[in-house]
Order: C-alpha cells, then sequence, then structure tokens
C-alpha cells in the first residue's frame, strides 16, 4: 500500500469520498455466484487412523485465469494457504506451505471426490461436501482498522489506518474500504479498495480486497463474526494491523 506521497486538500478529499461511498461494487457481486466458492467439509479414507481426518476447503474468490485462493485445514488451528487450480469440472489444490496435492472432481451441486497425497507421497481417497450458508451476519457493518507504526525505510515510517462500510446478504460480503497512510513529515496518502467475500456457518469470515487504483489494499483477511463484531488480523513484511467491525 505504499504509494506515491501527494498533498490532499480537504475539498478534493471529500468529493473522492462521496465518490467512494456511491460505488455499487456490481462486479465482484457476479463473481461470488461461482460454484466453487463457499466452505467444502468432509472425511479422508485411512484405514491405519481412527481420528484426525477431517478436512475443510474454504474458497473465497475465483479468478477470470480460473485460479482460486483457499484455506484448506484440518482443524482451525491448523489451517495453511492454498491456491486452487480449475479446468472444468476438475479441481487441483497445492498448499502452498505443505505443497500437499488434492486432485478432486466435482459431483453434482454439492460434492467433490478425488485423491489427496501427503508430503510423502502417500494417496488417500477424500470426499468433500458443500456447506449451506447462513444468514446469521446478514446486514450492514461499518468498522476501522488499526495499525502498529510500520517503517518502511529508516527515515520513513507510515501509520495506516482504514474505514470499512460492507454488507452481508445472504453470507454474501460486498461493500468497500478507504485507507489513510501519514508519515512522519505530515504528508497524507488515501487508497481505496473493494471489498467481497463471505461469511462462513460456523462464523469464520473472509474479506477479499481488490484495489481501484495503485497502491490501495488488496489481498485478503480471515477473521471470526460473533453476535455483532468481526474481529481480523494480519502481519504483511514490517506491517501489521487489526480490523474491528461491527454491525449496525
Amino acid at each position: 500500500m505504499v504509494g506515491k506521497k501527494i498533498q490532499i486538500k480537504p475539498l478534493t478529499f471529500l468529493v473522492v469520498i462521496i465518490s467512494l461511498l456511491s460505488f455499487r461494487p456490481s462486479l465482484a457481486q457476479e463473481k461470488q455466484s461461482h460454484w466453487l466458492i463457499g466452505r467444502w467439509d468432509g472425511m479422508l479414507e485411512d484405514p491405519s487412523r481412527k481420528d484426525g481426518l477431517n478436512r475443510t476447503l474454504r474458497v473465497f474468490d475465483v479468478t477470470p485465469d480460473n485460479k482460486a485462493p483457499a484455506f484448506f485445514a484440518r482443524n482451525p488451528l491448523d489451517t495453511t494457504r492454498a491456491e486452487c487450480l480449475l479446468e472444468g469440472a476438475k479441481i487441483k489444490v497445492v498448499t502452498l506451505s505443505t505443497k500437499r496435492v488434492v486432485e478432486l472432481t466435482r459431483e453434482g451441486d454439492e460434492s467433490l471426490v478425488g485423491t489427496f497425497t501427503d508430503e510423502n507421497g502417500r494417496q488417500f481417497p477424500i470426499r468433500l461436501t458443500k456447506m449451506k450458508p447462513s444468514s446469521e451476519f446478514d446486514g450492514e457493518w461499518e468498522g476501522k482498522a488499526y495499525t502498529r507504526p510500520c517503517a518502511r525505510t529508516r527515515s520513513d515510517v507510515f501509520f495506516f489506518r482504514g474505514n470499512y462500510q460492507l454488507t452481508i446478504r445472504n453470507s454474501q460480503i460486498t461493500g468497500k474500504g478507504v485507507f489513510y497512510l501519514d508519515n512522519t513529515d505530515g504528508q497524507h496518502m488515501f487508497r481505496w479498495s473493494i471489498v467481497t467475500g463471505q461469511v462462513e456457518s460456523d462464523g469464520v469470515g473472509v474479506l477479499v480486497q481488490t484495489p481501484l487504483q495503485a497502491g490501495g489494499a488488496s489481498g485478503f483477511l480471515l477473521g471470526k463474526f460473533t453476535g455483532n463484531e468481526f474481529l481480523a488480523s494480519q502481519t504483511r513484511g514490517l506491517c501489521a494491523y487489526d480490523v474491528k467491525l461491527n454491525r449496525k
């Protein structure tokens, strides 16, 4: 989120913010309808083991080139980032840290069946079933992002903050965020992003941030919805920031 430093006049800043608040992310809403997006739960079939076989695949976006960033998990404390590659009804999931591979084929609208290959080359049958989303957290949400001091260079220290305005309907997240950067010289920058994502039935939520200009917030935030509150944290390079949202 580092961009060219500019001085912002108050009137110009106000006009830009009004334009942002009127923005409707229709393309992002269309993307949310892809059949693969959502939470898929299932089991590995390993006759030698009686526990620890649960697996969850969470897909929160599908790009135009048929790639899908995702999470693959054994349990909430053992979750790793993954990337899915789509080719028709076939999906290949590769975990980024452990390089485990899951090759799946779509069966109907709610099942994925295939083979899980671990880091030692052992293969096990796996079946995943799509979980139905919940409307428990539907509504209007707003809140802020805060960061600790973020050192980009020895002489240039940035402080990041942002505001989110989100709508959740049938567990689908759409909205926008505007983000501010202040440095120790008193210079100000702002960048904005559209936000999409999904809330799962267990309250886990992923916010996918797509910048509307160079230097805008990008990537994703994994967090938890509980009642009328959403909390998430992210560490990126030298920067770490927290997000807290509340339902209106």
